[in-house]
């Protein structure tokens, strides 16, 4: 079996019967435990080097590994010779656990979901992805589609810089069929001619509203 038949099994898998598989999980070097994952993901600043990532992704059995980069002083193409990592994600430190969210695309929160090709395919847009967040998080105030939507735009670079786009709008309903419209409209038009991906998401919390969205740095 190749490779490739060999992945398209695992997605099978994962889609139908056992929601159990964990997709996305985050790994620090100090962890007693290194449960298993598809998509493993590793903070930059914890000081990984290309022995331990190669190890992390052989003891984890992860298709492949991002990086999480929480500093700016970081250079921005890290580990780009090694394969098994296919990106870096620039973020905030309290951003983190959003990321490993919105990578758990079969996790049950989703709505409308993407597949691992999706993310894969993503992933080969640029070395260098930028993570940005919009909304509100609790119920202590109104939540607007409209606005968070508007926000978020006003954060991505200009179409012809931006190579990929994955938006993923949550809520504590699913979302009306205009608002889902109003979301993509706006998005495609900042993004021209960009790979765009998305997904939707719910939770149980009154008044959350957010968009995430991770998108591909030239």
């Amino acid at each position: 079996m190749d490779n490739n038949s060999a992945h398209a099994m695992q997605v099978d898998i994962v889609n139908s019967s056992n929601r159990d598989i964990t997709i996305a999980a985050l790994y620090r070097p100090n962890m007693e435990y290194f449960p298993p994952s598809i998509i493993g993901c590793f903070v930059v600043n914890d000081y990984w080097n290309e022995k331990a990532l190669s190890e992390l992704q052989e003891t984890v059995g992860a298709d492949f590994l991002v990086g999480l980069q929480t500093k700016e002083n970081s250079s921005k193409h890290l580990f780009e010779h090694m394969d098994i990592v296919k990106t870096t994600i620039k973020c905030q430190p309290d951003q983190v656990n959003d990321i490993i969210q919105l990578l758990d695309i079969y996790s049950s929160r989703y709505v409308i979901c993407l597949n691992l090709y999706d993310i894969k395919s993503l992933f080969e847009c640029s070395k260098s992805f930028k993570f940005i967040q919009t909304g509100t998080m609790d119920n202590s105030e109104p939540c607007s589609i409209q606005a968070a939507t508007q926000e978020l735009v006003s954060q991505i670079p200009s179409a012809d810089l931006i190579k990929g786009i994955f938006v993923n709008p949550e809520s504590n309903e699913s979302l009306a069929l205009d608002d889902y419209a109003y979301i993509s409209n706006a998005v495609e038009s900042a993004c021209d001619s960009s790979d765009i991906y998305y997904s939707q998401s719910t939770v149980d919390a009154p008044s959350h509203c957010c968009l995430r969205a991770i998108y591909a740095e030239p």
